[in-house]
C-alpha cells in the first residue's frame, strides 16, 4: 500500500517515534539509492538480485527462517586459522629453495599463477572471509609443494624420501584443504538448489495468466530479490585460477611421477596411493565447485534475459516495482539484524 494504515492511538500521549523502524527504512533506502539512479538504463545491477558469496552456508532462501537474511561466516578449520582481528591475511611467497630435477611445470608458470592469485585475493571486491579461506588453502598448497618437490632433492620419487613426520604433515594438510573445499561445496550446492527453485517458481508465475502482467512481474521481483542471490564474477574467476594454482604447484607433477612409478611393480606404495587419492579428491572438488558456480550463473542469466529485461523494456511500472521490492527486502534484512542484536543483548543481561 502507498501509505500505512491510520491508527487513532497515534494521537494519544503514548504515541512515540519508532526509531528502530525509521533506522531500518533509512538503511534500506540507502542500499538501493544507486539502483534508483540507474533505473532508466537496463544493466546487470538493476535487473539482478543481491550478490552471494562463498563465505557462509546460511541463506534466507526458502527455509522459512525469518532471520535467515543475515548471513554468518562459517568457521574455518583449526589449522591455518586466521584470527578474527586480522584484517589482511597474507599469501606466502614462492619458495626460494631449488626444486627437484625433472618437474614438468616450470618455475615461471608457478610464479605467474601465484601472483594472479595474490592480485585477486587483495582486491577490494573480495570478501574478507573468502580471502581468508583461499589464502589459507594457497599457503597449505605452497607448504605441500615444498615438502614434495623441494625439501629432498630426489630425481625419482618425492614420496619415498619423505620422513614419517613429513608424510603425516602432507596428509594432514591435504585433509585441511578438503575441509575448506567442503564448506565451499556446501555453499554452492545450496545456492544452486535455491537458483533452480527460483527458476521453477518464476516460470510458474510467468505462465499464470489469471493475473495481469503487472501483478506477475511484482510477484517475480519479490521471489528473485528475496530468494535468488547473484553470483560474484570475482569469485567465479577465483575458483578457476585456484584450480590452475593447485595444478601448477602440485597436481600435474605429482600425478606424472605417480604414473611413472606405477610402471614398476616394486615401486608400489600404499602411502603414495593414499596421497594420490587425496590429490584427486581435491582436484575433483575444485572442478565440481567451478561447475556448480557456472550452473548458478547460467540460471541467473536465463532468468534475467527471459523474464526481467523484457518487462523493463516493455512495462513503465517495472522500475518502480523492482525498486519497491528491493527496499522492502533490505528493510526486512535490517529488521532481522535488529531482532538478532536485541536477542543477543538480552542474552548478555
Amino acid at each position: 500500500e502507498p501509505f500505512p494504515e491510520y491508527y487513532q492511538s497515534c494521537e494519544t500521549e503514548e504515541a512515540h517515534a519508532d526509531k528502530e523502524v525509521e533506522k531500518a527504512y533509512e538503511l534500506a533506502i540507502s542500499k538501493v539509492c544507486e539502483e534508483v539512479i540507474r533505473f532508466r538504463e537496463i544493466g546487470s545491477d538493476v535487473t539482478s538480485p543481491p550478490p552471494f558469496t562463498m563465505e557462509d552456508v546460511n541463506n534466507s532462501g526458502f527455509n522459512g527462517n525469518e532471520d535467515g537474511a543475515t548471513r554468518s561466516d562459517s568457521p574455518v578449520p583449526l589449522s591455518f586459522h586466521m584470527d578474527s582481528e586480522v584484517t589482511a591475511p597474507q599469501l606466502s611467497e614462492h619458495s626460494e629453495a631449488e626444486p627437484r630435477p625433472g618437474l614438468a611445470i616450470p618455475e615461471d608458470r608457478k610464479k605467474d599463477v601465484l601472483e594472479e592469485i595474490r592480485i585477486m585475493v587483495n582486491s577490494d571486491r573480495m570478501r574478507l572471509a573468502t580471502k581468508r579461506r583461499f589464502v589459507a588453502m594457497c599457503n597449505i598448497i605452497l607448504r605441500i609443494e615444498y615438502l614434495l618437490f623441494r625439501r629432498h632433492q630426489s630425481p625419482v620419487d618425492p614420496v619415498s624420501f619423505l620422513t614419517g613426520e613429513e608424510v603425516e604433515e602432507v596428509m594432514y594438510l591435504a585433509g585441511e584443504i578438503m575441509k575448506y573445499l567442503t564448506i565451499i561445496d556446501n555453499i554452492l550446492l545450496q545456492e544452486l538448489d535455491y537458483a533452480q527453485r527460483v527458476q521453477h517458481s518464476i516460470k510458474y508465475i510467468a505462465d499464470d495468466t489469471r493475473y495481469n502482467v503487472v501483478t506477475r512481474f511484482k510477484n517475480m521481483a519479490e521471489v528473485i530479490i528475496n530468494h535468488l542471490n547473484k553470483p560474484r564474477p570475482s569469485e567465479q574467476r577465483l575458483l578457476t585460477v585456484f584450480l590452475d594454482f593447485f595444478d601448477s604447484y602440485i597436481y600435474t607433477d605429482f600425478i606424472s611421477i605417480r604414473h611413472r612409478q606405477l610402471r614398476t611393480e616394486e615401486n608400489w606404495s600404499p602411502i603414495r596411493m593414499q596421497m594420490t587419492r587425496r590429490m584427486v579428491d581435491i582436484w575433483d572438488m575444485i572442478n565440481r565447485a567451478i561447475e556448480n558456480y557456472d550452473a548458478i550463473v547460467k540460471i541467473t542469466m536465463d532468468i534475467k534475459h527471459k523474464y526481467i529485461e523484457p518487462h523493463f523494456n516493455e512495462m513503465n511500472e517495472a522500475p518502480r516495482i523492482w525498486r519497491n521490492a528491493m527496499i522492502q527486502h533490505h528493510i526486512e534484512i535490517q529488521r532481522a539484524r535488529m531482532r538478532q542484536s536485541a536477542q543477543q543483548a538480552q542474552a548478555r543481561e
